[in-house]
């Protein structure tokens, strides 16, 4: 089992106090358990410089809540998540030249597009208890033209149950989106300045 799918079950088992006080978001508690993505983007000029910043928060859709019903049945297991950050235009450019969303994904994704950048990592952030209360994924893009950024969202991507030994980014099928945010003012980016992106997921 990847460390992915050890840190989602700790999380879920994880104590709803505890996870009120210490959780990346300032959303108030719910009953049940509450999956959200905490996120900030960070514009960064050439010389390291921070240009502009912004947080906020976004919560599961359908669809995520679909592949975690398939992945508690054994229907499905889990391969990996990428980030996609789309704009009004596309900030990052495909190999034929057209403008399209910058996704962050692992490095051993395999994936193939001058849009995707393969230098997501993530950490299970743990409380003094060792309890996991959330995971910390960080990755980066350099956009590629002038753009607004307005939508992100988390991807999973999966395998399908038993059909291989380890299921991990590099052989992945199916994905589609996990959490999704429109942000409520589009984030100014210019060509060749870096998005670092931070997204933390947790569960309350």
């Amino acid at each position: 089992m990847r460390p992915f799918a050890y840190a989602l079950l700790a999380l879920l088992a994880a104590s709803p106090a505890l996870a009120q006080t210490t959780a990346p978001t300032s959303e108030p508690p719910s009953d049940g358990i509450h999956i959200t993505g905490h996120w900030t983007l960070d514009v960064r000029d050439a010389d390291g410089s921070l240009d502009d910043s912004v947080q906020f928060t976004n919560d599961l859709v359908n669809s995520g809540a679909e592949f975690l019903m398939d992945l508690f049945t054994r229907e499905v297991a889990f391969g990996a998540l990428s980030l996609h950050i789309s704009g009004e235009e596309g900030p990052c450019q495909e190999q034929t030249g057209d403008r399209f969303r910058c996704i962050i994904a692992e490095p051993n994704s395999n994936g193939r597009s001058d849009a995707i950048t393969k230098n997501l990592e993530f950490e299970v952030i743990a409380s003094d208890l060792g309890t996991p209360l959330f995971i910390r994924y960080t990755g980066s893009f350099v956009a590629a033209f002038d753009d607004n950024l307005t939508l992100v969202s988390s991807w999973w991507e999966r395998c399908d149950y038993g059909e291989t030994a380890t299921c991990d980014a590099s052989n992945t099928s199916v994905s589609s989106d996990f959490t999704r945010r429109t942000l409520d003012v589009p984030l100014a980016v210019q060509a060749g300045q870096t998005v670092a992106v931070t997204f933390e997921l947790s569960f309350e």
